[in-house]
């Protein structure tokens, strides 16, 4: 059994789709000042409400925006607690995500009367792209995936535009870079950080959504199983900006899909689920040691 083919690149855009979407979205959050950690949370939400409305409409797009509703909701919630109210950010991220975890595990069991999981009666499907599909390497690379995997594509030359080409993108920007001088400049510093995020709420939804009706067709416990935090060491990493977020959180899903593929070569599993977490302990680890340097290259020597 070959390792490097074309179905692990193809299995990398599917584990990437939900990292992609988290990142993006939290990145806008840190581009307007707030150090957002609620990604994990946010993703199990939208993970839980996409399977529960899309299986109440019996329409999964409509339980997947009204998931992203919730989260919207969400988000402002906590961007009040942090925002208005000056709670510590990562504690306070740290009791959403908490909340997402024992909160979800109760409306599953109170409202469906559901224990460790349920199963959806709706779910994206594939789409056949007509002019790639029968292409012998294009097909197999391009086509058969969901809506949600070939937005998160086009969420980056997006991003790109919006947030540098853009009015809106500068004043965002002015924000988290220079809050005193934006507010002196007639930008409302809190409506543009309450406005990043909703959006990182709505983009963990659809990260959420992705894994619950693109991947498994159902919700069970804690599915997000860590991909939230993740996607958090892609926007470190990345320092929050699109490109290098975006590629960070594609190397993640390479990492998540080649565990997938080493699986089946006998290698022991409880080794190769690690794989992932600790590429991403790696990736924040010299994402710290670079910072590190650069504080010490940047002190002004004794002798001068």
């Amino acid at each position: 059994m070959e390792i490097f083919t074309l179905s692990l690149i193809a299995s990398t855009f599917v584990a990437a789709t939900p990292l992609i979407w988290a990142a993006m979205g939290g990145l806008v959050s840190h581009q307007a000042g707030v150090f957002n950690f609620t990604l994990e949370g946010l993703m199990l939400f939208g993970a839980f409400f996409s399977v529960l409305f899309g299986t109440l409409t019996g329409n999964v797009w409509i339980g997947i925006l009204l998931s992203g509703c919730i989260c919207i909701a969400l988000s402002f919630v906590w961007g009040w607690v942090v925002i208005d109210l000056g709670a510590d950010q990562i504690i306070s991220a740290l009791g959403l995500i908490l909340l997402a975890q024992g909160g979800t595990v109760f409306m599953l069991n109170s409202m469906l009367g559901q224990g460790g999981g349920i199963f959806s009666t709706v779910q994206l499907d594939p789409i056949r792209i007509p002019l790639v599909h029968g292409v012998p390497v294009l097909g197999p690379l391009f086509s058969n995936h969901t809506a949600l995997t070939y937005l998160s594509w086009l969420l980056l030359p997006v991003f790109v535009f919006v947030l540098h080409l853009t009015p809106f993108g500068l004043s965002l920007r002015a924000a988290g870079e220079r809050p005193e001088a934006a507010e002196a400049a007639g930008i409302n510093v809190r409506l543009m950080r309450y406005i990043a995020v909703a959006i990182t709420g709505f983009c963990c939804a659809m990260a959420g959504s992705q894994l619950a009706l693109g991947l498994l067709a159902m919700f069970t416990d804690n599915m997000t199983a860590g991909r939230g935090i993740i996607a958090f060491a892609a926007v470190i990493f990345g320092r929050h900006r699109p490109l290098p977020v975006f590629l960070v959180a594609l190397f993640f899903g390479f990492a998540g899909a080649l565990t997938d593929r080493l699986q089946g070569f006998g290698l022991p599993s409880e080794l190769l689920l690690t794989l992932p977490y600790v590429l991403t302990v790696l990736a924040l680890a010299a994402a710290g040691a670079r910072s590190v340097f650069k504080g010490l290259v940047s002190v002004p020597s004794s002798n001068a």
